[in-house]
């Protein structure tokens, strides 16, 4: 599901962090396979996944990027 240049990293509890080069069509691509690997790995349990991403701007900082993401993933988290 993430390839052998992407980056998986545990942030705390249930929150992880990959870090991958990729336009906006592969970021969504790589979502949906997280997605549907938490859905499968979790059937019957209700464990589901919510995914936030972001770009990287000119002059970001990591915590900048992760802050966006962060939002995005809460914004997902809302929308169920």
């Amino acid at each position: 599901m993430v390839r052998e240049t992407d980056t998986v990293a545990r942030l705390g509890g249930d929150e992880f962090a990959v870090l991958a080069a990729a336009d906006a069509g592969g970021s969504e691509a790589l979502a949906a396979r997280l997605r549907e690997a938490v859905a499968v790995a979790g059937a019957g349990t209700g464990f589901t996944a919510s995914v936030g991403a972001t770009d990287v701007r000119p002059g970001d900082e990591g915590d900048e990027m992760l802050s966006r993401a962060d939002q995005a993933m809460y914004l997902a988290k809302g929308a169920g």
